[in-house]
């Protein structure tokens, strides 16, 4: 009965998040676009190569003048916009900085929650440790919002789009620490749950090197080698901690591990569909970007905190269970 529940909650969660992007699509348009930080002299470089580009296109258009076709594909090469010839950057407005202070608010205090009632429960309890990696899940994504409505761990992609490499590094991080609390329920065995993490990480930074990448090819190559990584940590949850859970033959323990399971996987995907609608395609601004990545990230960190620390499946475990699997 759990999962259907944690099903329609997802939807639920997903047809929001589609409503908020229909909401904010007008002020992500109006993201904010500055200047990029260059020296008068590197400005002067910049504008006489855009005027030399210019008039190599007005060139090439009168060469090609009563050709459509080639005119089309000759603009379209003008068009586009490398890191290197930016004299401005797309940023984050105000709407999607103030969801970031926002979500890193959130974060904190989940934070903060988690790591006291560490403290209040005592090592003698089992679900312990949950709490313990929970504060640290949410500490960790904290550091990176912080950065990131600072101002820092950011450089600029093709498009003169800003892009946030600090949140890459976290999504890592925080990856690892999901998979790993999710092994803890399951009691799975060591040699799997690494190889599961490792493969979990790879898909989060395979995720980044498309986001650098200067070439349309390269960059949906790097977002299928990170889809083809993310799949066998879908199929790990699904089957491999799913059996292991199973065979404990803990009625609460399976019921718990399949309403956080499906929770995580489903938030989890949104994280490359966020990606592939604001960097891959750039149907989205920087600003719903950051708002969608906010949603899922409480989704993901926050929610599934809560949901794991439910003690009812926790009351039966005898002191020493899962030491046995990891000594």
């Amino acid at each position: 009965m759990g999962l259907p529940r944690v099903a329609r909650g997802g939807l639920l969660l997903l047809a929001g998040l589609l409503a908020l992007l229909a909401c904010v699509q007008a002020a992500g348009q109006a993201s904010a676009v500055r200047p990029a930080e260059l020296s008068p002299a590197e400005l002067g470089i910049r504008a006489r190569q855009a005027a030399r580009t210019q008039v190599l296109a007005e060139e090439d258009d009168d060469e090609d003048y009563g050709d459509e076709d080639d005119g089309e594909a000759e603009s379209g090469k003008v068009n586009v916009l490398l890191p290197a010839d930016c004299l401005s950057v797309q940023e984050i407005g105000a709407v999607g900085g103030f969801f970031m202070v926002l979500t890193w608010m959130v974060l904190v205090v989940a934070s903060i929650f988690m790591a006291i009632k560490a403290y209040q429960v005592g090592p003698e309890v089992q679900v312990q440790k949950y709490y313990y990696l929970n504060a640290f899940l949410c500490a960790v994504a904290s550091y990176s919002y912080f950065a990131m409505f600072s101002g820092m761990g950011w450089e600029t992609i093709e498009g003169c789009r800003q892009y946030f490499y600090v949140r890459f590094i976290e999504l890592g991080v925080s990856m690892s620490i999901t998979i790993f609390s999710l092994g803890l329920l399951a009691g799975q065995d060591t040699a799997t749950l690494l190889a599961v993490m490792g493969s979990g990480v790879g898909s989060v930074y395979a995720l980044y090197m498309g986001g650098i990448a200067l070439v349309p090819l390269s960059k949906f190559l790097w977002f299928f080698f990170a889809l083809a990584l993310f799949a066998p940590v879908v199929f790990a949850l699904l089957r491999e901690f799913r059996q292991t859970v199973i065979d404990l033959n803990d009625p609460e323990r399976i019921e718990l591990y399949g309403r956080v399971s499906l929770l995580t996987i489903i938030a989890w995907s949104c994280y490359p569909l966020v990606w592939l609608l604001g960097v891959g395609f750039g149907g989205i601004g920087v600003s719903v970007e950051a708002i969608c990545y906010c949603i899922v990230d409480v989704w993901a960190k926050v929610v599934f905190s809560f949901m794991i620390v439910n003690t009812i499946a926790y009351s039966a475990e005898a002191p020493g269970d899962f030491q046995k699997e990891y000594v």
